[in-house]
Formats: C-alpha cells, sequence, structure tokens
C-alpha cells in the first residue's frame, strides 16, 4: 500500500519531466510493474526490460557471480550504456542473486539529470524467494521517491551506498 501511494504521490507527478527506462536483472519485473499498476504509471516510462535467464546475463556481458563489485559495475555500465538514449532521462536498474536458502543480495541504480546513486541491498536469509521479489520491488519503489525527495522512513536493507563516480557515501 505505501507503494501504491508513493508511485501515485512521488513518481508520477513527474510526468512530462522525467521518462523511465527501468531495467531488473534477476527479479522479474516488480518494480515496472508496480509503477504499471497505478493510473499514469505508462506515462512516465519509456521501456522496461527484464533479465532472467543465465544465457541472457551472459549476452548482457554479465557473468552471473555473487561477487558484490562484479554486480555494481555492471549495474554501472549497463546506466551508462541506457543513458545513452535521448529519449528517457531517468534508469532504475536493479541486479540481483535470488537463491533459496540464502541471503539476497544485489545493486539498485538511479540516475536521472543530475545525480546517480548505486544502493547495496542484502535481504535477510531465509524468506522465499517470491517474498524476496517483492520486496526488492518494494525498496526499488521507495528509493525511486526517495531520489525525487519523499521523506521515507524505513529501513531498506542497505548496507552500502554509492555515486556515480562508484565512491562509497558516507
Amino acid at each position: 500500500m505505501m507503494t501504491t501511494n508513493l508511485i501515485k504521490e512521488v513518481i508520477v507527478p513527474h510526468e512530462g519531466y522525467l521518462k523511465w527506462r527501468i531495467c531488473e536483472i534477476g527479479t522479474g519485473c516488480s518494480v515496472a510493474n508496480a509503477v504499471l499498476s497505478v493510473d499514469g504509471g505508462s506515462d512516465i516510462i519509456y521501456d522496461t526490460h527484464a533479465t532472467s535467464s543465465k544465457e541472457a546475463i551472459v549476452d548482457a556481458s554479465y557473468t552471473r557471480t555473487s561477487d558484490v563489485v562484479s554486480s555494481l559495475v555492471f549495474c554501472a555500465s549497463v546506466l551508462e550504456r541506457k543513458e545513452a538514449n535521448l529519449s528517457c532521462n531517468a534508469v532504475f536498474i536493479s541486479t540481483f542473486i535470488i537463491e533459496e536458502g540464502k541471503a539476497t543480495n544485489g545493486w539498485i541504480g538511479i540516475s536521472f539529470p543530475g545525480t546517480t546513486t548505486y544502493y547495496n541491498i542484502v535481504l535477510k536469509n531465509g524468506i522465499s524467494r517470491k517474498d524476496s521479489i517483492r520486496r526488492v520491488g518494494d525498496i526499488g519503489v521507495i528509493l525511486m521517491a526517495k531520489a525525487l525527495g519523499a521523506n521515507v522512513i524505513e529501513d531498506l536493507e542497505i548496507v552500502d551506498t554509492r555515486n556515480g563516480d562508484l565512491n562509497p557515501i558516507k
């Protein structure tokens, strides 16, 4: 419910100013589905991409690994390529590895004019794949809203934050 309100009240009102490209790797389309389920959501999305198969991830020049740094570098390289498209001016990307019985680890990158920020997220061990995907979607929507100025206080399981140059933000 909170994420639906954030989409309606914070993200959708930027229609006409921001056109988002949403790329979700390893989590289905949880953020895109959340945004598209709200009236006006399709007006702020330029396009969506969901890469899930191991073959598609390798084809995208990413080797599936639990190495967090590799995931961050991949996230940054996708943002760099996607920002070259002049028809969209905001990018959301998430790269996560979700495996039953293990903690879910990944990065969310958000970029729009003037700012790029990466967030390393680690979800606790023991939650189902379905719940992990739902939680990544909720966190993604909350981070999009926060990037647009929303004052949201919630534990987002963030363990590291980096700027556009991949340097840690204190």
